[in-house]
């Protein structure tokens, strides 16, 4: 079985009004494209798969896009975080200021277009809040299928290990204890406590991330956190962990359920730590 066809796509140059990308004809002869055949396209670090499409009447070649796909993430090798010395620290805590929180959330921000066929809703108002996280529902489905036992399984985390792969990183840093997670799934709640905490930064002034103990935290006088819950971590009154706020969400432990939450929930939550009644926030 021949492998699938991978298309360097440029996602500025689409078909009509959409967000499917223009196919050249070079890439048709090149590639021997046929309508309906599935392939990947490829934009920088980001993939996606889709189907290819011809229009005869405006002799258009161009791909539909089916599903994004979440690349690998990759983590370079740490030890334990709670171990790192003062040197480590500082490089750890650059590798996640300038490389990994703009890498997640460009792709963030790509996938959401594409699934929103060009719609802009990432613009990092806790309004937008409302959209991503029903957006969020819905790929969380798509990434763990049929299977029956959609619950996640968190607790506390007790043992830190050297740090070698992405599920390693997020359970140190979340400080908690992750089982049984979907690939896909990983990547898809770091993304989403990345962004909402952009827009924690961005709406809020004197939010910002530092790291206190080696952990990655959110700080700031605006932080209202003397009730919210931060894993394995000490508590301060103006510091929250977003990874550990998010993964709950995501679990819904109280409940017992996983995603048995309205489209308000992460908008709901972004209220709790600056310290409103979401109620009577609804329109902020």
């Amino acid at each position: 079985m021949s492998e699938k066809v991978i298309l360097t796509a440029d996602l500025n140059w689409t078909y009509l009004n959409t967000r499917n990308p223009l196919v050249s004809k070079t890439q048709v002869q090149e590639f021997h494209l046929k309508p309906d055949q599935e392939v990947t396209i490829q934009q920088d670090q980001e993939q996606w798969n889709g189907k290819v499409f011809y229009d005869s009447e405006r002799d258009l070649w161009y791909i539909e896009i089916i599903q994004g796909t979440y690349r690998d993430l990759t983590i370079p090798e740490f030890p334990p975080i709670q171990n790192m010395d003062t040197r480590t620290t500082k490089i750890h805590f650059s590798w996640f200021i300038t490389e990994l929180i703009p890498t997640r959330i460009k792709l963030f921000e790509n996938y959401f277009s594409v699934s929103r066929s060009g719609e802009t809703i990432l613009n990092y108002s806790p309004d937008s809040l409302v959209p991503v996280w029903s957006g969020v529902r819905s790929l969380s489905n798509a990434i763990l299928g049929d299977k029956n036992d959609k619950v996640l399984k968190i607790r506390e985390l007790s043992e830190t290990i050297e740090i070698k792969s992405a599920s390693d990183w997020f359970k140190q840093a979340s400080g908690l204890e992750i089982e049984n997670i979907n690939p896909g799934y990983l990547e898809l709640m770091l993304d989403t406590s990345l962004y909402f905490s952009k827009v924690l930064i961005q709406n809020n002034k004197y939010i910002q991330w530092t790291a206190i103990n080696n952990f990655m935290v959110l700080k700031g006088k605006e932080i209202k956190s003397k009730h919210l819950y931060n894993g394995n971590q000490p508590r301060w009154h103006d510091v929250i962990n977003p990874f550990s706020l998010i993964s709950i969400l995501f679990a819904n432990m109280e409940h017992g359920k996983n995603f048995d939450h309205k489209d308000s929930s992460l908008k709901e939550l972004y209220h709790l730590v600056i310290g409103e009644s979401p109620s009577r926030n609804k329109n902020k």
